[in-house]
């Protein structure tokens, strides 16, 4: 992003910043995704909704916190969510990591466990990020 857009971008309403759409898009993906694993007991299916979570998260994470991203739009639009997105930001440092790990228990007994878990991880920090643009929203 230019300089000239990311100063556009920040000082535009939130709905204006050209990745909103993207971030609200991509978090209706993730919910469905982390709604499926919380649901159903089938390790294979489970599997399947974490690799299309692995397959979206790394750039969605990107596109939020990177300059002059959803994040940055957020902190220009209401100066109340900065420890909040401090906060997310260190909750995608540690997705990062447990994305790492998961692949690593393939076939463990605890395998199904550790990714339902990683799904509620994921569902309370999406449920954040949506609170804080509301916030930016002026709605919070």
């Amino acid at each position: 992003m230019s300089d000239d857009t990311y100063e556009t971008a920040k000082t535009a309403h939130i709905d204006e910043h050209p990745e909103t759409k993207r971030f609200v898009d991509e978090h209706q993906a993730l919910w469905q995704y982390v709604s499926s694993i919380k649901e159903t007991e089938d390790l294979a299916q489970a599997r399947k909704d974490l690799e299309s979570i692995t397959e979206l998260l790394p750039g969605h994470l990107t596109m939020e916190e990177g300059p002059g991203g959803v994040f940055d739009a957020m902190r220009a639009a209401s100066d109340r969510l900065d420890d909040v997105l401090e906060r997310l930001e260190i909750d995608h440092r540690r997705m990062r990591r447990i994305m790492v790990k998961l692949p690593l228990l393939r076939d463990d007994p605890e395998e199904l466990r550790e990714i339902k878990s990683f799904a509620l991880y994921l569902e309370v920090h999406e449920a954040r990020e949506r609170q804080a643009l509301e916030v930016a929203r002026g709605n919070g």
